[in-house]
């Protein structure tokens, strides 16, 4: 069945000034190089399609930090800022685009109380983490080396983006987790390019541009003949 596609949500007047006016020139930009040169507008989509937006943390959010027992960890060239609490049995958390290991935080405090210890982290690029770009391959590789560096898990835990995160490590990586928690999982990843597209109104020829040219960039790490269905 296909999708109903949704208008640009970033119209509404629920966003800020900036955030209308950057959608509105992005979308003008994509809309001039995508007709006269769109495999050079497919990279520039990549780009922008890998940088995650970072916003203030809530009140809430930084307080649950302060309760943490948080660090900085060297993983895979990267600093990574890490929040445990509690003690027992480890569960890890995922988080979504844009998010931070601390919107996690009301889980956090119910898994405390129960028992259990609970591990968040902040993606590369993401919160206090080192980075302005990242993918998801390598955020996965963040999450595999972190959850073997606990061992065995009770659970991860993936929201959104994290958990197609926590899908990947599971079925690539096989990590040591008893149970996987899902919420609002993506299942096409086809889907989130084409809704990334529309929401900068790039056509087709430029998404696909876009999917081109990350087979390219990643064909070392996945095999060249993989294909975005593979993720």
């Amino acid at each position: 069945m296909k999708r109903k596609q949704a208008g640009n949500p970033f119209n509404s007047h629920k966003f800020p000034l900036r955030v209308r006016l950057f959608f509105a020139t992005m979308r003008k930009l994509f809309g001039i190089l995508g007709s006269v040169a769109p495999k050079l507008a497919g990279k520039l989509a990549l780009r922008l399609f890998m940088t995650p937006p970072r916003f203030p943390a809530p009140r809430r959010e930084r307080l649950a930090v302060q309760n943490s027992h948080h660090q900085l960890q060297q993983i895979n060239g990267q600093q990574i800022a890490v929040y445990r609490w509690g003690e027992g049995e480890p569960i890890l958390f995922s988080h979504g685009w844009g998010g931070r290991g601390s919107h996690f935080h009301a889980l956090v405090e119910v898994l405390v109380e129960a028992g259990y210890q609970a591990v968040s982290f902040d993606a590369p690029a993401h919160g206090q983490s080192s980075g302005k770009r990242t993918n998801m391959l390598e955020v996965t590789n963040t999450l595999v080396t972190l959850a073997e560096s606990l061992g065995p898990l009770k659970a991860v835990v993936g929201h959104s983006f994290g958990s197609g995160i926590a899908l990947l490590a599971m079925s690539r990586f096989q990590i040591a987790a008893e149970k996987l928690i899902l919420f609002s999982c993506f299942d096409d990843i086809y889907w989130v390019t084409d809704q990334f597209g529309e929401a900068f109104g790039m056509s087709p020829e430029v998404i696909g541009a876009m999917r081109h040219e990350a087979q390219r960039r990643y064909a070392k790490q996945l095999g060249s003949a993989w294909q975005w269905r593979d993720l």
